[in-house]
Formats: C-alpha cells, sequence, structure tokens
C-alpha cells in the first residue's frame, strides 16, 4: 500500500505542478491582454477565451487533490457530533459517493466529448475541438475516482484496524 500511496504522491506533484504553469498562465496572458487593451488600445480577442479554458482545466485537475486530502467542503456539523466509529463510517460513505459520482461524471463527459468529435464542433476565438475544453473535466473525474479510491481504502482500512476505544491497533 505504501508503494501505491508514493506513486499518488507522485502523481499529485506533477498535478500541483501542472496547475501552477496554468496559473502562471492565464495569469500571464491576462496581464497582457490588459495591457495591450488600456495602453496599447489593441485588444486580444482570443485571450478572454483561452484564459477561461486555462482556468478550467487548472479547477479539474487541482479538485481531485482537495478531494484527497479531504479538504472539500462539507456540513459536518451533525457528523462531528457521532461517536468516532460512526463518524469514520460517515465519512467513507461520504467518500464512496464521491468515487461514484466521479464515474458517472466521467461517463457523461466523454459521452459529450464524442457528441463534440461527431459534430466537429470548435472553439469560436481559438479554433480549438470543444472536446478539448470538455475533456478535461472527463480528465478531472478520471483522477477524482483514483484519489477517492485511494481514500475510500484508507478509511476503510482505518476503520478494520481500530478497536471499540478509538485506538490504533
Amino acid at each position: 500500500m505504501k508503494v501505491i500511496g508514493k506513486f499518488f504522491d507522485i502523481l499529485e506533484k506533477i498535478l500541483k505542478n501542472i496547475c501552477g504553469v496554468l496559473v502562471v498562465g492565464f495569469t500571464g496572458i491576462t496581464l497582457v491582454a490588459v495591457i495591450a487593451r488600456y495602453m496599447l488600445n489593441s485588444p486580444i480577442w482570443w485571450s478572454e477565451q483561452l484564459c477561461r479554458y486555462l482556468f478550467i482545466w487548472m479547477l479539474m485537475l487541482y479538485f481531485p487533490i482537495i478531494v484527497r486530502h479531504e479538504q472539500n467542503l462539507g456540513f459536518d456539523v451533525i457528523v462531528k457530533r457521532l461517536p468516532k466509529k460512526f463518524q469514520d463510517i460517515s465519512w467513507l460513505i461520504c467518500n464512496i459517493l464521491i468515487c461514484a459520482f466521479g464515474c458517472f461524471y466521467f461517463a457523461y463527459t466523454l459521452q459529450l466529448c464524442q457528441n463534440f468529435n461527431a459534430a466537429h464542433k470548435y472553439l469560436d476565438g481559438i479554433h480549438l475541438p470543444a472536446s478539448f475544453m470538455y475533456s478535461s473535466q472527463a480528465v478531472g473525474a478520471v483522477l477524482l475516482v483514483i484519489f477517492s479510491l485511494e481514500v475510500v481504502i484508507n478509511q476503510f482500512i482505518k476503520i478494520i484496524h481500530e478497536n471499540k476505544d478509538g485506538e490504533t491497533i
């Protein structure tokens, strides 16, 4: 299990680096576009659309990392009042549902990309296939499934190895 954890650590580091490059990219393009529009009176017509798609790719690559570290938004007021064992089971169920959502999300976005490819749709401003933007969701969904499976397995192991008092064996 430690080898798999190291693989996920490496994958997470790669994803964080890619997201960092994307943030620098859309921030730099936005800065150049603002300077071009307001100082040079020559707007860059494709900059807004490209920045939007870079931002979407960044979000889709980063949200599985958030799930991996269990930093996703949740309403846990009731769950935190439960006994420790029930809290762990609640988080396990929640992460199983996140994994299931990732599977359905992947299937839907894959179908969407196939439909866009079949229709030969292109993004107007930057002349990329529309499936390029929507494929970010499919990639994010696959990563979400992979990382949420890791979380589910780790939580399941944690639940099994705890005794009645909540102490790890």
